[in-house]
């Protein structure tokens, strides 16, 4: 009987452990609604989504990397590279689907190296992620020449930025629309799943027939 009590209280604070993160939430929230009553307004709400955009999309690219137990330094330098080459290309000319393009691929080729890097020449992710990142970032002063470049926006991209659906801007249901797909691809798609093979061990994925240098370069791309 004791072994039962014990085992249902071990389990209740398993369960509560589980949603520290969203009790600590609803505090501050509470706490910020007390200290100021602008905190609640549906536009501050608004902003505080958006302004989160940025790091969620980051968020995401990171994931499949952490499931595997690797890590990525060069998210942020790949994010200021990405931003300026769009910048360059729409001053000189370029439509929407040209930058958004350049940028996606961009991305993924410094991706690649990465994983290359790390997977192929056996650098430790912390070390070559780093490095690429460098790279970016000084590919990034090269492109830019220490100028900030924002003429010629093309309207379609100006819009998604500034947007409104429901009253929060366009780039929040591009994060969650993102967010779903990322759901779909870990949770039900054999590439998911071989990640998470791959995360929990990679001897036992390669035996189990999984191209485990294949997978886990993906996963940086």
């Amino acid at each position: 009987m004791n072994e039962n009590v014990k085992g249902h209280a071990a389990s209740g604070r398993g369960s509560v452990k589980n949603y520290y993160m969203l009790i600590v939430f609803a505090a501050l929230v509470v706490i910020f609604s007390i200290a100021s009553p602008t905190f609640l307004t549906g536009q501050n709400w608004s902003n505080l989504l958006i302004v989160q955009v940025t790091t969620g999309c980051m968020a995401l690219g990171a994931m499949s990397i952490l499931i595997l137990g690797e890590f990525d330094l060069s998210l942020g330098y790949m994010v200021s590279f990405c931003m300026m080459l769009g910048a360059i290309l729409s001053e000189n000319g370029a439509n929407a689907f040209v930058v958004i393009a350049a940028m996606v691929l961009a991305g993924a080729a410094f991706g690649l190296v990465s994983g290359v890097l790390t997977v192929k020449f056996k650098v430790n992710s912390f070390i070559s992620t780093l490095g690429v990142g460098m790279l970016m970032n000084g590919l990034t002063q090269a492109i830019s020449n220490g100028e900030v470049h924002s003429s010629g926006i093309p309207d379609f991209i100006t819009e998604m930025g500034q947007g409104k659906f429901l009253g929060i801007g366009y780039s929040f249901w591009i994060l969650i629309g993102l967010a779903v797909v990322m759901y779909f691809v870990l949770n039900h798609t054999t590439f998911g799943r071989s990640l998470y093979a791959v995360g929990g061990s990679q001897k036992v994925a390669f035996m189990a027939g999984i191209n485990t240098d294949k997978v886990r370069i993906l996963a940086f791309v």
